[in-house]
């Protein structure tokens, strides 16, 4: 539980950080700004982690030694995937990245608040799965809507790499903000 909190107030903090890297530059921050404030942040998490963590990460929960039905585990990695959208929402320069900042504390606080609920047994653990997911969902609409459909499947992709091998996070994120800025860049992708 401990890390579990911890990490709320970590990822609360990134997207306070970056709303205030958007707002500071009058939300046209340099390239270097935001991610820089996410990696920090995920450093932190990081160490919370290795300081109170079990070895289950949020992407790596879902590994073959849980004792889950298939159900569960697809949802498992469907919330992970949904940190990664955020996470790229947070690092990909557009226009509405103050309003990225916040838009994902929604899934912060519901996931908070119905833990809160289900440790004091008002609420089925169901329950908070069906909130915390339509809270993801309507969060992801927005991820989607704001930094476009490019982003979004580039976004599976290193999602896809990090769940399938063993490769650094920081690396993949590192490749991904590369391959983002080449974007414009791109005959097939300008044009949509």
């Amino acid at each position: 539980y401990e890390e579990y909190r911890q990490h709320a107030m970590v990822f609360t903090n990134r997207c306070f950080a970056v709303f205030i890297v958007a707002i500071f530059w009058g939300g046209s921050p340099p390239v270097w700004a935001a991610p820089l404030a996410v990696a920090l942040h995920h450093l932190m998490a990081d160490d919370i982690t290795r300081r109170h963590g079990s070895g289950n990460t949020a992407v790596r929960s879902v590994s073959k030694k849980l004792q889950t039905s298939t159900f569960y585990k697809r949802v498992g990695y469907l919330y992970s995937f949904y940190q990664y959208l955020a996470i790229a929402s947070h690092i990909v320069p557009h226009e509405r990245l103050a309003d990225a900042g916040y838009n994902t504390i929604i899934a912060i606080a519901s996931s908070a608040f119905m833990m809160t609920l289900y440790r004091k047994k008002i609420i089925r653990g169901r329950t908070h799965m069906i909130v915390y997911s339509f809270c993801l969902l309507l969060s992801a609409y927005h991820i989607v809507r704001m930094t476009g459909i490019w982003v979004a499947v580039l976004t599976a992709l290193a999602f896809a790499a990090r769940v399938n091998s063993r490769a650094n996070k920081y690396a993949i994120w590192t490749v991904f903000r590369f391959i983002v800025a080449a974007l414009p860049l791109l005959p097939f992708v300008a044009g949509a």
